[in-house]
């Protein structure tokens, strides 16, 4: 009985959030019931979600909650994971750090591949500006009085100066997940 009711009080509010949403640019990102009759509802707009948002939102929705339910309104946050069936999502989070997990075939074998870069693109496929990797190198190439032509090219492999090699495209179809994560320079 307990089971059968937390699924009637979910799909009467994802119906009636399904009609809410969006407000004022805000999107639903998802709608959870925990066990201890929590209500746990994620939302996102383009630019981010700030604490006057969840305030906002919550006063919209209380009014929908059942009384012996508790709502909590979030940002998706640090890890959120966005899967194949919400890539629709995905331009929420365009200027965002992101990490890409995709699929690539490599000497015939089928490898997951890790990106991380800030979400800059998104339709058939998903672009990013990739992390620099290594700031310690950047420094020391800095330091160098005199280079040479080979040399300079390295550093600006290194240092990310050709924007070819600091932005990559990946197709929606190779993509398993996105992660929400940190800039390099928080971690």
């Amino acid at each position: 009985m307990g089971n059968n009711n937390f699924k009637s009080v979910f799909e009467e509010l994802k119906q009636k959030f399904s009609e809410i949403f969006p407000i004022n640019d805000i999107h639903l990102i998802s709608l959870n019931i925990g066990s201890r009759k929590t209500i746990l509802v994620t939302i996102m707009r383009k630019g981010g979600i700030t604490l006057n948002d969840c305030k906002f939102v919550s006063s919209i929705l209380s009014g929908y909650i059942p009384e012996d339910y508790d709502l909590q309104v979030q940002s998706p946050g640090i890890g959120f994971e966005i899967r194949k069936d919400s890539f629709n999502i995905l331009e929420l989070f365009l200027q965002t750090p992101v990490k890409i997990f995709y699929t690539d075939i490599m000497e015939d074998k089928e490898k997951t591949i890790e990106e991380e870069g800030i979400l800059t693109f998104v339709d058939k496929s998903v672009s990013i500006k990739k992390f620099e990797k290594n700031k310690k190198n950047k420094k020391k190439l800095k330091k160098i009085g005199d280079i040479d032509n080979t040399t300079k090219n390295l550093q600006n492999n290194i240092l990310g100066n050709n924007n070819d090699q600091n932005i990559i495209s990946i197709p929606l179809d190779r993509i398993i997940k996105v992660k929400t994560t940190f800039f390099p320079e928080e971690i």
